[in-house]
């Protein structure tokens, strides 16, 4: 053999070394293996208090230079945990012109006062509470509009207590009835205005599908492409303090045809609901039910608010309805609710619910630092959650140490409608855990208050950490 054969060969096993050399550095710095053992999930039929959705309360407060505000006791509030509460803001003291700066005063430190509850706040500044607002409101429509300006500007310093607005401050009970101010024109410029003083993350509320078509001038509903984008489409909701309480929910519907051009008509009952059945799964949908009749019978009423995306209702009013819902076994689809009264079943799904029912993990490639881990969400619940929402997966150790991390993804559980099951994925890069024995854990929490818990219809064991996912064995080669 001669010798520039040799020096070949010897030059082709010291690339060879090399490249072994190369390789088993590789696998050493990035090789991981894991091995993940899901746990079994059951749902449970717990009432969940979760924020935005549920029962709410309502707190009327009169507007004055002379009589005191009575505030919340916040740490009652917190301690109840009562959520949703409804202020009525009377404003019929300043009907004929500004708000004063003691008002104004009042008024910051009563938001102020709620904001500390915890409570999530819906607001509905009203000029009557007896059925007289053509006496009672004002008389020329630049002072409403000065009105909305000078409370949003206290409002947009509680921005993030103040879930949504109901109405633009006319009409009997502040319900958009019985006003000077509620034709096309002028509840157009009034809710316009008021959409452009207050901060675009506040959902605002009109109380009938056709107010709301009118006002958009158009006939469809927000579909997803548009949907929580800021704009006065995306947040416009609807209100219903006349919620099961006959064929037109006294007077939110009517008869015309959805398929006529005049889309600012009230259509038939089914038409509407479908029509709420579209938009309401963008934007929220709540009131109070009245009037003891077949269409709030609790298989009525259960179809009815689920169609509707129903996510609050008050819990006082309508007593007679509400006692014949807690009197009414629920004897519907789900039989894991059986056993619980339809009022205690419409508690459990008024707005989101989520349900955790899988998960998995995987390796995203050979030399690749990350795993995927997978879960699947049902959201058994009449609504979606309208407010962004963080996911998280906690990976804890076994070995007593404390060591572990945390993963996050910006997936959006808003589009995650009633009755919907979607999965959602979490990178896990693996470098960051140690090799060893990890137990994962889904935490979902909200940014906006102090990343509360957002707690899931499961029986599963729940720690601080969230929700237990499952277990994983971590290796890194050549550990």
């Amino acid at each position: 053999m001669n010798r520039t054969h040799k020096q070949k060969l010897l030059l082709a096993a010291a690339c060879i070394l090399s490249f072994v050399c190369i390789l088993c550095f590789v696998l050493w710095k990035y090789v991981y293996l894991i091995r993940y053992t899901p746990d079994s999930y059951a749902e449970s039929t717990d009432e969940l208090s979760n924020p935005y959705i549920g029962w709410y309360t309502i707190q009327g407060y009169l507007l004055s230079d002379t009589e005191p505000l009575l505030f919340p006791d916040p740490e009652a509030y917190k301690a109840s945990r009562s959520g949703l509460v409804l202020l009525q803001i009377n404003l019929k003291n300043y009907a004929d012109g500004d708000l004063s700066d003691i008002a104004l005063l009042k008024l910051d430190q009563l938001l102020s006062a709620w904001q500390n509850t915890g409570s999530q706040l819906i607001l509905r500044f009203v000029y009557d509470w007896d059925g007289h607002s053509l006496s009672t409101e004002p008389k020329e429509l630049s002072l409403i509009l000065r009105h909305m300006d000078q409370t949003a500007e206290v409002i947009r310093k509680y921005t993030s207590s103040v879930y949504l607005m109901q109405g633009i401050y006319v009409g009997n009970w502040g319900e958009m009835n019985n006003s000077s101010y509620m034709d096309r024109q002028q509840m157009t410029t009034l809710l316009t205005h008021l959409a452009s003083v207050t901060d675009p993350s506040v959902f605002l509320a009109v109380r009938t599908p056709a107010q709301l078509r009118t006002a958009l001038d158009t006939g469809s509903a927000l579909d997803a492409s548009r949907a929580f984008d800021g704009t006065l489409p995306s947040r416009l909701g609807l209100f219903n303090d006349g919620m099961l309480g006959s064929e037109t929910d006294t007077g939110t519907y009517g008869n015309a045809a959805s398929d006529t051009a005049d889309h600012t008509q009230a259509w038939s009952r089914k038409q509407e609901i479908a029509f709420q059945n579209a938009l309401c799964r963008y934007v929220p949908n709540g009131g109070e039910v009245i009037s003891n009749n077949p269409y709030n019978d609790l298989d009525s009423a259960i179809k009815d608010l689920s169609d509707m995306h129903v996510s609050y209702l008050n819990r006082d009013y309508d007593p007679e309805v509400l006692n014949k819902w807690k009197s009414t076994a629920y004897t519907g689809s789900e039989e894991l609710y059986h056993g619980l009264t339809g009022y205690d079943y419409i508690s459990r799904h008024l707005g989101y619910r989520y349900v955790l029912t899988a998960s998995d993990c995987s390796r995203t490639g050979l030399l690749s630092r990350n795993a995927t881990l997978s879960f699947t969400l049902k959201n058994t619940g009449f609504s979606s959650c309208y407010r962004p929402l963080r996911l998280s997966v906690h990976a804890v150790s076994e070995s007593g140490s404390g060591g572990g991390s945390t993963f996050s993804s910006d997936q959006d559980l808003r589009f995650l409608s009633s009755g919907d099951l979607e999965s959602f994925e979490i990178s896990l890069d693996l470098s960051k855990l140690e090799s060893g024995s990890y137990t994962f854990y889904l935490q979902i929490s909200d940014p906006a208050l102090d990343h509360r818990e957002i707690l899931l219809a499961n029986t599963t064991e729940h720690t601080a950490y969230g929700y237990r996912l499952g277990t994983a064995r971590i290796s890194k080669l050549p550990d």
